[in-house]
């Protein structure tokens, strides 16, 4: 679902107007995306750092999501963040 942005970020819900906005909660500003939530948020800037230190560097985009090597790092990323635990439980 992350790979096809068809998750619960605020921006994917916002077109189906499942969210009042498509802002982002916990920054507050910028729309939240699948590219927001992985490179952008202010608020999982720890939890993004330690992301990228074990995919070796900062990845340019989201392509990271197709490799399925990097799979453990992005659960971990969203178990660490607890960002999508209202909506799919604990992952």
């Amino acid at each position: 679902q992350m790979r096809t942005e068809h998750v619960a970020t605020r921006a994917y819900l916002h077109k189906f107007k499942l969210a009042e906005s498509p802002t982002c909660q916990q920054c507050g500003t910028w729309e939240e995306t699948v590219a927001h939530y992985f490179r952008h948020c202010k608020a999982y800037k720890t939890q993004r750092r330690e992301l990228y230190r074990k995919l070796g560097g900062k990845p340019k985009g989201v392509e990271f999501l197709r490799s399925g090597k990097h799979m453990r790092w992005v659960f971990q990323y969203i178990r660490d963040t607890a960002r999508f635990e209202e909506s799919h439980g604990k992952i």
